[in-house]
């Protein structure tokens, strides 16, 4: 039952949180787990709208380049909506496409691999995306959404290094502000529409463990990138590296 108490919606938000998710723990329960993928498909959609920030950006630049053939690494990919969903539209608009999801819950990938049975385009990595730049890896592009605040702050500038690397052409990153706003609007909408899974507590404690601007900035510049900063939307970031 939600509470009303000053704390639960107004918390201190001027650092980030450390506090990790509940999805973050290798023995939680599998059930919750997937109903919590279940309901990342509409959250992506509706309030995070992946497919809009993937239209402005990486499928912008791949018209501008007359892009026919193109690989795609999705970094914690989760489900795989945002894989699936780009696969199918790189093939109405005759490109030919790689697209390779890459996530460390050996679950999670198990969810994905079914959801995604159907796509002969879609390949699976299982590895920690903190160890991209040992493995070799080159793609066109690779994107990631609502990742990087499950990470410490320690560990996000070699990853925005290790994309730029494994990147022929460039990267996105898309990623959460933290700011009361947008903390006291999804615990309202996601106490009425997502209460099943972990969608709430997860939802709540991403918002507290993601980014003021400010952060972002520091983290681009010591990971020594050209990434260019901007808002997407409703309580979201942008972090674009694309070479054109």
């Amino acid at each position: 039952m939600m509470t009303f108490n000053l704390d639960y919606w107004i918390p201190d938000l001027s650092r980030r949180a450390v506090s990790p998710e509940l999805m973050d723990d290798a023995a939680c329960d599998e059930g919750l787990l997937f109903a919590t993928l279940r309901n990342f498909v509409k959250i992506n959609r509706l309030i995070s709208r992946t497919r809009r920030v993937l239209r402005k950006t990486i499928l912008a630049d791949m018209r501008r380049r007359g892009a026919r053939e193109i690989s795609f690494l999705d970094i914690a990919a989760g489900g795989c909506d945002t894989g699936l969903w780009f696969a199918r539209h790189c093939r109405r608009l005759g490109v030919k496409c790689s697209v390779f999801c890459f996530d460390n819950d050996p679950r999670i990938l198990s969810y994905a691999r079914q959801a995604c049975r159907e796509e002969p385009s879609i390949s699976f990595i299982q590895a920690d995306a903190r160890n991209l730049s040992r493995m070799n890896l080159k793609v066109d592009y690779a994107f990631s959404n609502n990742f990087f605040h499950h990470l410490p702050d320690t560990d996000i500038p070699a990853t925005l290094r290790a994309m730029r690397d494994c990147c022929r052409y460039g990267f996105v990153v898309h990623d959460l502000e933290r700011h009361i706003a947008w903390y006291m609007g999804f615990t309202l909408i996601s106490g009425i529409l997502w209460r099943n899974g972990f969608t709430l507590a997860d939802g709540r404690m991403s918002i507290r463990r993601g980014f003021k601007r400010v952060e972002l900035e520091s983290h681009v510049a010591k990971a020594g990138i050209d990434g260019r900063i901007s808002r997407s939307g409703l309580g979201q970031w942008l972090i674009t590296n694309i070479h054109t």
